[in-house]
């Protein structure tokens, strides 16, 4: 898929390709000077203008479909909504559809799970009727009852449990890492993160190379993820799946579907 979005856009510049590939990596870096973050969006936005010779080319080799349909293949449709919402919050909240996690559940098992950024509580009320939820917070309070506030990144502890989340789109690579390390042996991280988050030169050497996950669960028909809870107006636009983390087992990774 990347080989021929490179072909199409033969007309930009490498670095232009590059940034775009960062941002659908989640390589993007949002602390950086403000002059730099906005010469990087009017680059995207040149990128995005060639949607035309995208679905071209796609036309070209068997693809049945519009353009709406090439784009959320690609995912572009969604990366652009969460750009545009962290731009205007800061933050990015994508509600989960609760029968995400009752397909893990019947597949997995968990124990004193913290629920790191629970949100509303789609995930959380979900662990706390299977009697398994053992703390579960937030960078801010989202109306998940009992929720206490914690920024994960800067949280210091251990955590004598598994973790369990659908992590911040922006920082689902740190918030892995974080899991990992105050986590104890044998103790489980699951996240829910896009099939992309497979992608990326960081993600290898810094993550996969060291700590595969134990196993990773696609799901056979796409989820739902609801900006602010809405699920009204969420669409199927990009795959999902559960990546489950066991502490200490990096013997390799075994993909199964959930239907």
């Amino acid at each position: 898929m990347k080989k021929a979005f490179r072909d199409t856009i033969g007309g930009l510049t490498k670095d232009e390709i590059e940034i775009y590939e960062a941002l659908i990596d989640n390589d993007y870096v949002v602390k950086m000077p403000p002059k730099s973050r906005i010469e990087i969006e009017a680059k995207v936005n040149r990128i995005e203008k060639n949607e035309e010779k995208v679905e071209k080319l796609f036309s070209e080799r068997d693809w049945t479909g519009n353009r709406t349909s090439v784009w959320a293949t690609l995912g572009v449709r969604f990366e652009k909504k969460q750009r545009r919402d962290f731009n205007e919050t800061g933050r990015d909240f994508y509600a989960t559809d609760p029968l995400a996690l009752e397909k893990l559940l019947g597949v997995e098992q968990f124990e004193n799970v913290w629920e790191c950024a629970d949100g509303m509580g789609h995930l959380c009320n979900v662990l706390k009727e299977r009697k398994i939820l053992g703390k579960h917070s937030d960078i801010v309070y989202r109306g998940c009852e009992g929720a206490e506030i914690i920024d994960f990144l800067k949280y210091d502890g251990k955590w004598e449990g598994d973790i369990l989340t659908n992590p911040p789109y922006r920082y689902a690579y740190e918030f892995v890492l974080k899991a990992l390390e105050i986590v104890s042996e044998g103790r489980k991280v699951a996240f829910l993160l896009r099939l992309q988050f497979l992608e990326g030169k960081k993600r290898y050497v810094n993550l996969y190379s060291k700590f595969p996950p134990k196993t990773i669960y696609v799901f056979v028909k796409r989820i739902r993820c609801g900006l602010n809870a809405d699920f009204s107006k969420s669409g199927n636009g990009i795959s999902f799946a559960w990546f489950v983390w066991e502490k200490g087992n990096y013997q390799g990774t075994r993909i199964k579907w959930l239907l």
